[in-house]
């Protein structure tokens, strides 16, 4: 069978299909074959909207997830400040019920610093006190000792260090005085 383009109408697929003839020894693989394909179809097109069914799910889930997830940050955060705040109120409590000896004691020591002289911390805890400073040389860190030891320190033994960095441009002079008991 020929087919001429200029006069033939188009070709029908369906009837040349069904013009087709098997020899007989493959009319039983070609049936088997087609019931395969009829029954494998359907069970293929339900796989496939399972499998679409199931990774729409799963995008479903991880939005869900990652949702939680910000949230469950933004909630550890808020914790995390919620202690460090609860923290700071219980110190600052501390502070405040610790009554006022340590804090006149700590503003006689830095009341007692001559000119050239500074401090660079002032702590107290339940163990003493600890003063540290900078001078710019010796004379004003004796003068600074002189005057803390003879009516601004509590009556305690305290401890002086003195140190002097080497990389230190200006030359100035480091101290420490450490009271161990309570003022």
């Amino acid at each position: 069978m020929r087919f001429d383009f200029l006069h033939d109408p188009p070709p029908d697929f369906v009837a040349r299909f069904l013009e087709m003839r098997l020899a007989k020894h493959l009319y039983a693989p070609a049936m088997v074959i087609g019931t395969l394909v009829l029954l494998f179809a359907p069970i293929w097109g339900l796989e496939t909207l399972r499998l679409r069914w199931a990774r729409s799910t799963e995008m479903a889930a991880r939005e869900r997830f990652d949702a939680s997830r910000a949230a469950l940050s933004a909630l550890r955060l808020q914790w995390q400040q919620l202690d460090e705040l609860t923290a700071r109120d219980r110190r600052l409590r501390e502070i405040r019920l610790s009554g006022s000896a340590i804090a006149e004691a700590l503003a006689r020591v830095g009341n007692a610093l001559p000119n050239r002289t500074w401090a660079t911390s002032l702590s107290a805890d339940s163990s003493g006190f600890s003063f540290k400073g900078r001078a710019a040389d010796l004379k004003s860190a004796s003068e600074a000792f002189a005057d803390l030891i003879r009516d601004r320190l509590p009556r305690t033994d305290p401890s002086f260090r003195f140190s002097r960095d080497a990389n230190d441009a200006t030359g100035a002079l480091a101290f420490e005085i450490r009271s161990e008991t309570s003022p």
